[in-house]
C-alpha cells in the first residue's frame, strides 16, 4: 500500500469533511493517507481541530518572528520519512518545507505543495518573498492549486502545467443548502420581525470585519442603497477588529441590524429573508455560502480577492461592479427592482453550488495524487530544464 501525507498548519473545522472523504477514496486505490497537523498562535483565527480522527496526528507548533515576519516550525521532520508523496502548504513562513526539499529528495519520496499560487493579499506580487515562494515551488514534484487561478501562477513561473492539479476548493455546504431549502414562505416575516426587521428588500453581509473587508465602504454603500430604495433593510453578521463601526453605524440607523457571530446553519434563516450578498471587500470561501444559500453576491474588482473569487461570474451568479460606491450602491439597487436579473442570478447560484462541492474536490485530490505518485521521484522541475 502506498503511504500519503498531508502535513498542515493547522486543520479547520471545515477540512475535516473533505479528508473524511479523502481517506475513503484513496484506500480503494490502494493508498494510506495521514493528516499531519499543529494548533493555531495563541489568539488568532481559525482555530485548529481538537478531536482527531485515527489517521490524524496532532503535534504542537512552534512560532515565532523574525523582522517582523512570523515563522513556524512543525515538528514532523523526521514523521515525514518513510511516505511515498508529501503534501505541504505553499508557505515561506514553514520552515519544515525547506528541510523537506532538501532531504525527501535523497529518500525517493516525493514533494508536493498545495496552496494559492501566490499571496492574493500582498502589496507587491512581484517582491522578494513572492519570488522566494514561486522558486520553491519550483523544486516540488507536483502542485494542488486552489483554483484555476493558482496554477496559472504557478505554470507562469515555470511549473509544468501536466504536473498540477485544480482543486476547485470548497468546503461543505450541503447542511447550509438543505436548511436553506426546508424553510417555507410563512416564516420568512416571523424571522424578519425576530430582528426587528419588515422589508422584502434586505441584504446581508457575512464575515470577518476587518480592514481588508472594505467596511467603511460598505456602510457607505449601504447609505446610497437607501437613498435610492427606501424601503431597503440590512443585515450585519460577523465579529473582528472593525465590529465596533457596524455596531455604530446601527445604532444610528434603526433600519440596520448586528447580529455579531452567527455560525452554522444558525446563519441560514437570515439569508432567507435576504436578497442580496453585500461583500465590497475580500471575497474568498463566502462565495460559496452566496451560492448554497442562493443570495447572490455583490463585491468590487479591488485586486486582492483570494482565488475562490474566480468563481463568481459577472451577471452570472453574482455581481462585480468598480469600487464606487455609487457604481456598486445602483448594481444594487437592480437586483432589488428587477425580478428577471434577480432570478437569472439565482438560477447560477444553483448551478455553482451543484459544481464546487467537497465530493468534487476530493475527487480532483485523490486523482492528482495518484497521478503524482506515478512519477519519477526525482522529476521536479529544477531537475528537469524548466525554470
Amino acid at each position: 500500500m502506498k503511504k500519503v501525507t498531508i502535513i498542515q498548519r493547522i486543520v479547520p473545522h471545515y477540512r475535516l469533511p473533505l479528508y473524511r472523504v479523502m481517506v475513503k477514496e484513496l484506500a480503494k486505490h490502494g493508498v494510506e493517507l495521514t493528516i499531519l497537523f499543529g494548533q493555531e498562535r495563541e489568539g488568532t483565527v481559525p482555530k485548529s481541530m481538537t478531536s482527531t480522527e485515527s489517521w490524524m496526528h496532532k503535534s504542537n507548533n512552534i512560532y515565532f518572528s523574525i523582522f517582523g515576519h512570523e515563522i513556524v516550525y512543525q515538528p514532523f521532520f523526521i514523521k515525514s520519512f518513510g511516505y511515498d508523496l508529501v503534501i505541504t502548504e505553499q508557505a515561506n513562513r514553514l520552515v519544515l518545507n525547506y528541510f523537506l526539499q532538501f532531504f525527501l529528495r535523497f529518500s525517493g519520496a516525493k514533494l508536493a505543495f498545495w496552496g494559492h499560487g501566490r499571496n492574493f493579499q500582498a502589496n507587491n506580487s512581484g517582491s522578494i518573498l513572492e519570488s522566494v515562494k514561486a522558486k520553491a515551488t519550483n523544486y516540488a514534484n507536483w502542485f494542488f492549486g486552489y483554483t484555476n487561478n493558482s496554477v496559472d501562477t504557478v505554470t507562469s513561473n515555470g511549473f509544468p502545467v501536466e504536473r498540477t492539479t485544480v482543486l476547485e476548493n470548497a468546503i461543505d455546504t450541503t447542511s447550509l443548502k438543505v436548511a436553506y431549502d426546508k424553510i417555507s414562505i410563512e416564516e420568512l416575516q416571523p424571522i424578519r420581525e425576530s430582528v426587528g426587521l419588515s422589508s422584502n428588500n434586505i441584504g446581508i453581509y457575512c464575515g470577518g470585519m476587518y480592514s481588508d473587508k472594505k467596511i467603511p465602504f460598505l456602510l457607505d454603500a449601504c447609505l446610497a442603497i437607501k437613498s435610492k430604495l427606501p424601503d431597503f433593510e440590512m443585515i450585519f453578521i460577523g465579529t473582528g477588529p472593525q465590529a465596533n463601526l457596524i455596531d455604530g453605524f446601527c445604532k444610528k440607523n434603526q433600519w440596520a441590524v448586528s447580529l455579531g457571530e452567527v455560525t452554522g446553519v444558525e446563519r441560514v434563516k437570515y439569508f432567507a429573508v435576504s436578497k442580496v450578498f453585500l461583500m465590497p471587500g475580500l471575497v474568498g470561501l463566502a462565495v460559496l455560502d452566496s451560492f448554497a444559500m442562493k443570495t447572490p453576491m455583490v463585491t468590487t474588482d479591488i485586486p486582492i480577492h483570494s482565488p475562490e473569487f474566480a468563481y463568481l461570474s459577472h451577471g452570472e451568479n453574482g455581481l462585480v461592479t468598480q469600487f464606487s460606491t455609487e457604481t456598486f450602491s445602483e448594481e444594487v439597487v437592480s437586483i432589488f427592482t428587477n425580478r428577471h436579473k434577480y432570478e437569472h442570478l439565482i438560477q447560477g447560484c444553483e448551478i455553482a453550488t451543484a459544481k464546487y462541492t467537497i465530493e468534487n474536490m476530493a475527487l480532483n485530490f485523490v486523482n492528482g495524487i495518484i497521478s503524482a505518485l506515478e512519477i519519477k521521484p526525482n522529476a521536479s522541475p529544477e531537475n528537469s530544464g524548466h525554470s
